[in-house]
């Protein structure tokens, strides 16, 4: 007998494939006395089973504990909002616990939601791990890469690669997600990400970069001081010079927020003259920041990249030698599953900023050619 329908067993305590249920009706409708019983129980289990959670809501509901909001993590997703609720809300109606504390903006995870994420966390990067090394069986030509990467870099740089990447493997999907460095070098040692797209390592992480994690210098940008176009620096005349960052002392700065490589680059260059600075506004991104400064409620040091970019009006003013830099790095996981897929990205990658003279050579410490801003 099948016993009850949540046990998903046959007579012999074995469970009951999907598949095989449709054959097993077929059969139970030419031999059973009681095939009506038996047919209404095989189609319970099948609809039962059809409910079970999949791999993908374990995904959303991970996304939206790492994010700690259902817009932000829909965005990354790329799923509707109302969709994504319904599915988080579906998985706690199955498990039976809310996953989620929800008397706050930010959503944040119960004990049995930590307990959730921790065990789906390794669940995904198991089921990952398997894809690229399948994927390594299959040549470079065929499967999917995803891509982590600095907003403004995934603007201005990577579209040129990824070009170029697609029209030597057609056959490849590519997958993007931007962030700051630190949320991806997160997602990339849990195994959402092929590769990242980082800056400011060294700054980061003075020790080394984690365990298991490789890096390798794209191109070197310079970090330029910008201001609103009525800041008093910028109605100088003719103009100013070069400014120590010792004289901006008393200014306030519109800041990256944590997790961004260029805010302890901020935080080490005033330091090393002296003084900590006074911070207004934090933002996560570079144009957000650049608003921010047009807008008058400070100043703040970006990537020259970002005001080449369109946006409101600024003024750059020049600081003093050593100018501040920043170093572009590409990031991979060294644990011997790299797929053939990841791997062809990986030398694309090289080969295209390798034309690049702002190449960083980090071997030893220098920055070299630091002659154009691509």
């Amino acid at each position: 007998m099948l016993g009850d329908v949540s046990g998903r067993q046959n007579g012999d305590g074995a469970a009951i494939h999907p598949t095989l249920l449709p054959l097993l009706v077929v059969s139970i409708r030419d031999v059973s006395p009681v095939k009506d019983l038996f047919e209404i129980q095989l189609m319970l289990i099948a609809h039962h089973m059809e409910k079970a959670m999949d791999l993908r809501q374990i995904e959303y509901v991970v996304a939206v504990a790492r994010t700690g909001h259902v817009t932000q993590a829909a965005r990354e997703l790329r799923v509707a909002q109302s969709a994504l609720s319904r599915q988080i809300q579906q998985v706690e109606r199955e498990l039976g616990v809310r996953l989620f504390d929800r008397s706050t903006r930010r959503l944040r995870p119960t004990a049995a939601g930590e307990a959730f994420v921790a065990r789906g966390d390794r669940l995904l990067a198991d089921v990952r791990a398997l894809h690229e090394e399948m994927q390594r069986f299959r040549g470079p030509h065929r499967g999917r890469v995803t891509i982590g990467a600095l907003p403004l870099v995934a603007e201005q740089r990577l579209p040129a690669l990824l070009c170029l990447f697609h029209a030597l493997y057609p056959g490849v999907e590519l997958a993007l997600r931007e962030d700051n460095t630190m949320p991806l070098l997160a997602l990339l040692e849990a195994g959402q990400l092929d590769l990242a797209v980082v800056h400011q390592l060294k700054e980061l992480f003075p020790n080394g970069l984690p365990t298991g994690l490789v890096a390798e210098p794209l191109f070197v940008e310079e970090l330029v001081l910008i201001v609103a176009s009525d800041h008093a620096l910028a109605l100088m005349e003719p103009g100013p010079g070069p400014v120590s960052l010792h004289a901006l002392r008393e200014e306030t700065f519109i800041a990256f927020k944590p997790g961004s490589g260029l805010r302890p680059t901020l935080l080490q260059s005033c330091a090393g003259v002296g003084f900590e600075p006074r911070i207004a506004v934090e933002s996560g991104e570079v144009s957000s920041v650049r608003a921010l400064v047009s807008a008058g409620l400070g100043i703040a040091l970006v990537p020259r990249s970002a005001v080449e970019a369109s946006g409101p009006p600024v003024r750059i003013v020049a600081l003093e030698a050593p100018a501040p830099s920043r170093t572009v790095s590409l990031v991979w996981r060294d644990d011997g599953h790299r797929s053939a897929t990841a791997t062809a990205v990986l030398r694309v990658a090289r080969q295209h900023f390798s034309h690049d003279t702002t190449m960083a050579r980090l071997a030893t410490g220098a920055i070299a050619d630091r002659s154009r801003d691509a």
